[in-house]
């Protein structure tokens, strides 16, 4: 997935900056990466002002898949999502990303990728799947399963379609990191 990122990043470049990045300088890139990863311990995580966060990503039980979920929105780029699945044993069985010119809130882009890692959970069959996100009002949404007429509770809405009608009966897990 580093190397899918590390692609992504040259490739932005050359769109929006107008810059060509030689592959050798991705490879390095992605064994800078991968070097800094495996130094802090395989730990994902970043020091803020509020103290020091670390957080180890867990492997989901036997029989599950998770998929982690976020979005970034900026200014003159647009708003990117990004989906990795993980099964048992931590191996990747898939990812995808999407990259739209028009702008939109941070929680909205959340609420996509996750839409979009669950309809393709659908598509592949799993019924017992966790979901991944650092988007608090996403989660808080989708735990409550919150009302309204907003685009945001719309898009919830939509969440709970694929949902309730296959992902449900065999659990559905909404995790917080």
């Amino acid at each position: 997935m580093t190397g899918v990122w590390a692609i992504w990043e040259a490739r932005n470049k050359w769109v929006f900056e107008n810059q060509r990045v030689d592959i050798d300088k991705v490879r390095k890139r992605v064994e800078e990466l991968c070097r800094e990863f495996r130094d802090e311990g395989g730990v994902i995580g970043t020091g803020e002002e509020s103290g020091d966060i670390r957080r180890q990503w867990k492997k989901p039980e036997d029989g599950v898949v998770k998929i982690n979920v976020d979005a970034g929105v900026k200014e003159g780029w647009g708003t990117g999502i990004g989906v990795v699945c993980r099964g048992s044993e931590g191996e990747v069985l898939w990812g995808l990303s999407e990259h739209k010119k028009e702008m939109t809130e941070v929680r909205m882009a959340e609420a996509e990728a996750m839409l979009a890692g669950i309809k393709e959970e659908r598509r592949r069959g799993h019924t017992r799947v966790v979901i991944e996100s650092d988007c608090k009002p996403l989660i808080d949404a989708v735990s409550t399963k919150a009302k309204g007429r907003s685009d945001f509770h719309l898009m919830i809405d939509d969440i709970f379609l694929p949902v309730l009608s296959s992902m449900l009966l065999g659990g559905l897990f909404l995790v917080d990191v």
